[in-house]
């Protein structure tokens, strides 16, 4: 099972319960369609993105792509205890990550600095693709709401992880009690807890 893939199922499998108890009417889940429902391909394709990327004047990373040409998901982010990534609606797949990259309060200020924001962290930092670094496998970086107005200062002084791919093989252990003890073989280069010199 690929990374994105594991992803998708360890997080729908960690909210399976909920999901089922309290979203059933919402989503028309029961046991027997749960899997089905939830893990829905998505028909999101390459060339879906084309727009967005006309937008950026970039390409966008072929791994990132293909998280949301993976599946659909149930509401418009994933929430993993203090990480939600975006997700894509499939009544208006990839709405959600058009408005986190173009519609953010300081979404010029971020792609003036080449990143691509897709999510937030414990409220306060947005997690982002940081094409600067590499425009292919770029790192994931953090970038500090609350100064903004910094400029590159605001970004992250280490690379929380060393690509999207490993980002979300993290996520994937993550999601289980939020336990960070398999980062370390996941992606050594990892610094989830030392992003910031200021982080102690």
């Amino acid at each position: 099972m690929d990374v994105i893939a594991a992803f998708y199922k360890n997080y729908y499998e960690e909210n399976k319960a909920y999901f089922l108890e309290f979203q059933s009417e919402k989503f028309g889940l029961t046991e027997d369609n749960y899997w089905d429902t939830v893990l829905e391909s998505s028909r999101t394709t390459i060339q879906d993105f084309k727009s967005i990327e006309k937008r950026l004047e970039k390409d966008i990373p072929e791994s990132f792509k293909h998280f949301f040409m993976h599946a659909y998901s149930i509401y418009a982010y994933f929430d993993l205890r203090g990480i939600s990534i975006v997700g894509s609606l499939k009544t208006s797949p990839l709405s959600e990550l058009r408005k986190y990259f173009f519609e953010l309060g300081i979404s010029e200020e971020l792609m003036a600095l080449d990143l691509l924001p897709f999510g937030v962290y414990e409220d306060e930092w947005y997690i982002c693709l940081d094409l600067s670094q590499d425009e292919e496998h770029p790192p994931i970086v953090l970038f500090e709401m609350s100064q903004w107005y910094n400029g590159v200062e605001a970004k992250s002084h280490k690379n929380w992880f060393s690509n999207f791919e490993s980002f979300i093989a993290c996520m994937a252990s993550y999601i289980d009690g939020a336990s960070t003890d398999a980062f370390d073989t996941i992606d050594p280069a990892h610094h989830f807890s030392t992003a910031y010199n200021y982080w102690k």
